[in-house]
């Protein structure tokens, strides 16, 4: 069977084989390693013409790239999402996609909650203010205590979400395809969620794809963005700065926190240390956009990622 890795993924070919050889026997398989990323189309078909399985993170990989791979049986995401792989043509040709579900669960109801009090408090608008001798006048913003808190999936993502707004005292409705019997959540109709209740102030988005989706449902019911509601999502895929308004996004710095922690353990080890052990800072990126009727930025967060303990043997994604 071969097995191509289309891109690095923030491991070390070295560590990958390592971790791959305590699973399956290498001399049964052909293992590919790329160690660089390519998204055109006439790459990713030489890159995965023979291939029968394929690993990759993020990027699109379409229908006119899988015809070119008569072989392919298994497309294995390195990732949460899956909307970038082609799932219609998939299921056509019995082709399994798997992802990596519940690594970033945590990560990401925490950053939805940095951006809800960020927006809720004016958190950069007034440290604009404080750097320049202003004051907090007109920035004082409202408490979340009372407000309804609209979320749109009730995956394990959404779920902690629900959890965490509860805890703040909000009222919490959702749409899911799936109803959970969540506690103190109202479970509603897309249509309720997104139109017939005039005190939803802001929508917050898994990701961007979903954003997307509330952005045109919005619209198509007379909704002005950000006027009437704001909306933000995690993610920063392409997406994301192409509809209108562009959409304030988070994005994880996962490949360059990946590359690091791959390059402190291998260092650690060739050291000799038996089970060497550091914490890394996994840093992120806040975007502001209009889709939150705020003006473009970017602000870098790496001092407030989430700590991890990386213990000899495994890396970040």
């Amino acid at each position: 069977m071969k097995i191509v890795f289309l891109e690095p993924l923030g491991i070390s070919e070295e560590l990958l084989k390592e971790k791959i050889s305590s699973v399956i026997d290498e001399a049964e398989h052909e293992i590919i390693y790329y160690k660089d990323r390519q998204e055109d189309t006439d790459t990713l078909i030489e890159r995965s013409k023979d291939a029968d399985i394929v690993v990759l993170s993020n990027f699109k990989y379409g229908r006119e790239v899988m015809e070119s791979c008569p072989s392919l049986k298994m497309v294995c995401v390195a990732f949460t999402g899956v909307d970038h792989v082609d799932i219609d043509y998939c299921r056509k040709k019995g082709i399994t996609v798997c992802n990596c579900a519940g690594y970033s669960t945590s990560a990401v109801a925490d950053i939805v909650f940095a951006m809800v009090i960020s927006l809720a408090r004016n958190i950069i608008p007034c440290q604009d203010k404080a750097r320049n001798g202003g004051t907090k006048d007109g920035l004082v913003g409202f408490e979340l205590d009372g407000k309804t808190f609209g979320i749109i999936g009730t995956g394990a993502i959404g779920t902690r979400v629900a959890k965490i707004a509860n805890a703040f005292g909000c009222k919490v409705i959702a749409y899911s395809r799936t109803k959970k019997d969540l506690p103190d959540v109202e479970f509603v109709t897309m249509e309720e969620l997104l139109k017939k209740r005039p005190d939803i102030d802001g929508v917050f988005c898994a990701t961007d794809s979903l954003a997307v989706g509330a952005v045109m449902y919005l619209k198509e019911a007379g909704k002005r963005i950000p006027q009437d509601i704001r909306i933000c999502s995690v993610g920063n895929n392409q997406a994301s700065d192409i509809i209108d308004p562009r959409l304030s996004t988070a994005h994880y710095h996962y490949r360059t926190s990946g590359i690091e922690a791959a390059r402190m353990l291998i260092s650690k080890m060739r050291a000799g240390e038996e089970r060497p052990r550091r914490q890394l800072m996994l840093g992120y990126e806040v975007l502001r956009r209009e889709s939150t009727g705020t003006a473009a930025d970017r602000h870098v967060l790496g001092g407030f990622g989430k700590r991890m303990q990386m213990p000899a043997g495994s890396a970040l994604r």
